[in-house]
């Protein structure tokens, strides 16, 4: 994937860069923390409240 984000304020670029990095940790951590449907809902309900840190037993395992 590639993609170009210019020509915007500081702030605006900062916040699109953590949200990224916050996307990539979910990412990588979906294998692991994955044990059932309801694990959906939670794991997006964590991503877009910005809760940047989650367990297994918040996803019902």
């Amino acid at each position: 994937m590639a993609g170009r984000f210019q020509k915007f304020d500081a702030e605006m670029i900062e916040d699109r860069l953590r949200s990224m990095g916050r996307l990539l940790q979910f990412t990588r951590q979906t294998d692991m923390l994955m044990v059932g449907e309801d694990s959906v809902a939670a794991m997006a309900e964590c991503f877009f409240t910005g809760a940047c840190q989650f367990t297994a037993e918040g996803l019902g395992k």
